[in-house]
């Protein structure tokens, strides 16, 4: 998820997101930058969300050896 994703996600400006990034966790970041899953839970949580990875599985990735 990027920056820009999770603000609107948080229905934050992505400027105020992106300035708590800095200011808070001290990561520099821009509206495209990739967030990882420990930074997008901490960052819900000073919002007062909570947060669910959601994981996709698809079948056709597996082979199955018989």
């Amino acid at each position: 998820m990027t920056v820009g994703e999770l603000s609107e996600v948080l229905s934050v400006s992505s400027t105020e997101l992106i300035k708590k990034l800095f200011m808070e966790l001290k990561i520099m970041a821009n509206i495209n930058q990739s967030l990882t899953l420990e930074q997008i839970e901490l960052i819900a949580m000073d919002y007062g969300k909570e947060i669910q990875e959601e994981v996709e599985i698809n079948k056709e990735d597996f082979r199955f050896i018989l």
